[in-house]
């Protein structure tokens, strides 16, 4: 391996000064005229670097006679028979390299070197440890680091970085890619997820090297690496610890290229810094090219996603994980990273396999796809985050689409929250959250508000039992819905459909405005189950509860009737061939789609009040009639746009 390294030695005398061609290449080496570098006659793989000793070899086999160091030469390390070369070599003197390679192994140094505008490479295997704050130093523009598979490891603990870099230089990757690992712990590199936290702060850009269009940046150890200036990479892979953007100059391109994808790993476990995660200390918004990956990877499925400032995702989000909003907590300190008035919102449509989870901080769902239809929502009961100066963050939100835009959102189930902690806003008039898509039964005990209503579908159980002060419309279409108080809103209509029943678990009455059973509109005044007293006894309402309806409601729109004129006809099918929007839809409600045409052509010819099937003596038309009224209703247009 030492002889194929002879391009890239030609190449770092080339990119050197005048003075550093009369360089020499020279190889560390402690065990004499030995074969390879060491270890010495002591067995240790250590040494010196300064002007005086005798521990280099102009011979890539490490045969020739040992010779000492001169500023300008050009050092190489590898490690022979052993992948762990080497450890703590002492570093006197100023140090200043004409060029650096770590070709096998792993080097240490303890002391500071300089290396100007000085190319260093880290080879594939091969990995450089940084023991001490400000190790390496790119004194003079243009230095750059090559990672060509290598590893570059920070073993300083705190907010400090080993790495200096002056002004346009950087560190590139090749094909192989590059790793920086943080782990916690110190010097001795334990990374212990509960010890002293290792940040490594990165300012300069992380580029690809000349002529490569694809590289990945890896991210381990559970530490924290913090990247300040854009790169243009094009994946980021976290499998362990901390990668979060730490300010202005780079933003989102911090994550590499603005179309790349990011992968983050699994095992986040709330309050602790266990798994990966990733986040931002800077408002930033990531483009519908760029996609994340939710690798579930770990002791739990679940990454983190940790914000200091709020953090707008439009791009995709997929993978069998699922996500964490905020709660990374620093194990030496016990502080926890983010804060609760920070806003994740996703944008893209997301079809991640893993559960929402929000510890504090709130998530908006836009456009509809936000929420995977199987995730379950889940809102952290803990109010206490952090072990040695604990915070109380107690605002836990979820909501339904931007303020101002109406939008419906389906996700698996609800559950957690309880008196002080977990909202779900809908505050729209016209949202519309869709739960209970899973098919498993839960509870939540925190509020829910907004002008918009609340739908339950699916098989299983969905308790509400919190403050709930929604004023739109509640739906029961399948399962079971509950709720502990009669707090529906005086103003609101409740349907309630064969399939779905709701449960009135509470004493006394609750007032609505209209009530609707399986699409009919009843009559005024009280309604509940069998044993609740009521006046009008329904199988599809339970409990001890009873509904007392104001008013018999305007007959509900005609199902599958989508341009809402009170018949299922042609116009309809017209309106579906167009993409919509639909009214009274059937299935699928927000998606124009194939049993949008099923549930048209079974109502053909209803009116309002008619039966929910195929209308007596309405056939549906022949498909050849069928494609003639679209070209009809084509034609009409175009004859209208010519005037």
């Amino acid at each position: 391996m030492k002889f194929c390294k002879v391009f890239f030695s030609i190449l770092l005398v080339l990119l050197s000064s005048a003075a550093t061609l009369r360089a020499a290449d020279k190889w560390f080496d402690i065990n004499g005229t030995t074969p390879g570098g060491g270890p010495d006659g002591n067995g240790f793989y250590d040494g010196a670097w300064d002007t005086t000793t005798s521990d280099w070899n102009t011979d890539p086999t490490g045969v020739a006679a040992p010779t000492t160091w001169s500023n300008g030469d050009i050092a190489h390390f590898y490690a022979g028979n052993d992948p762990t070369a080497f450890g703590g070599i002492s570093v006197s003197g100023s140090i200043n390299p004409g060029g650096m390679e770590v070709e096998e192994g792993k080097v240490q140094l303890v002391g500071t070197i300089n290396m100007g505008a000085n190319p260093w490479k880290i080879d594939n295997g091969a990995e450089f440890v940084i023991s001490i704050a400000s190790q390496v130093m790119f004194a003079a523009p243009g230095s750059i680091l090559t990672m060509d598979g290598g590893k570059l490891t920070n073993n300083v603990v705190g907010n400090g970085s080993g790495i200096i870099g002056a002004t346009n230089s950087g560190i590139q990757l090749t094909v192989n890619g590059g790793t920086f690992n943080t782990p916690n712990g110190g010097p001795q590199g334990i990374d212990d997820p509960s010890s002293t936290y290792s940040i490594m702060v990165y300012t300069n850009p992380i580029t690809m090297a000349s002529g490569v269009t694809s590289a990945t940046l890896h991210k381990t150890g559970h530490g924290e690496l913090r990247a300040v200036t854009g790169g243009n990479f094009t994946s980021l892979d976290i499998q362990q610890g901390l990668y979060r953007v730490n300010n202005t100059s780079g933003g989102d391109t911090a994550f590499g290229a603005a179309t790349g994808t990011v992968t983050i790993a699994g095992g986040a476990v709330e309050n602790t810094s266990q798994g990966a995660a990733i986040g931002t200390s800077t408002g930033i918004t990531s483009p519908a090219t760029r996609s994340f990956v939710l690798s579930g990877v770990g002791a739990t499925n679940d990454s983190a996603i940790t914000l200091s400032a709020s953090w707008v995702i439009n791009g995709p989000i997929s993978g069998p994980g699922g996500f964490i909003l905020n709660g990374w907590q620093r194990g030496d300190a016990g502080t926890v990273i983010g804060g609760q008035a920070n806003i994740l919102t996703l944008g893209g449509t997301n079809t991640y396999g893993g559960n929402t989870t929000i510890g504090f901080g709130t998530i908006i769902a836009n456009g509809g796809n936000a929420i995977p239809n199987t995730s379950r929502v889940s809102i952290s009961t803990r109010s206490s985050w952090g072990n040695g100066t604990p915070a109380t963050n107690n605002t836990a939100t979820f909501q339904v689409g931007a303020s101002g835009t109406a939008t419906t959102e389906t996700i698996g189930s609800l559950d957690g929250g309880n008196a002080t902690r977990g909202i779900v806003s809908i505050p729209n008039a016209g949202s519309v959250l869709i739960t209970g898509a899973d098919g498993t039964s839960s509870t939540f005990s925190g509020t829910i508000s907004g002008a918009g209503g609340l739908q339950k579908t699916g098989a299983g159980t969905f308790t509400m039992d919190g403050v709930k002060s929604y004023t739109g419309t509640t739906k029961v279409l399948g399962g079971i819905l509950s709720t502990n108080s009669a707090s529906l809103a005086d103003t609101a209509d409740v349907y309630v459909n064969n399939g779905g029943f709701f449960n009135l678990n509470f004493s006394g009455g609750d007032t609505i405005k209209s009530l609707f059973l399986n699409g009919v509109a009843q009559a005024i005044g009280s309604w509940g189950g069998a044993g609740s007293g009521a006046a009008n006894i329904s199988a599809l309402l339970t409990g001890l509860g009873t509904l007392n309806v104001t008013s018999a409601g305007a007959p509900p729109g005609v199902a599958g009737d989508y341009n809402g004129n009170g018949v299922v006809d042609m116009a309809d099918y017209v309106l579906w061939r167009n993409g919509g929007p639909l009214q009274n839809e059937v299935n699928s409600i927000g998606t124009v789609d194939s049993s949008d045409y099923d549930a048209w052509r079974t109502r053909f010819g209803n009116t309002s009040g008619s039966g929910s099937g195929l209308s007596a003596g309405s056939a549906v038309p022949e498909p050849a009639t069928l494609a003639l009224v679209v070209l009809g209703g084509l034609g009409l247009i175009g004859r209208r746009l010519d005037r």
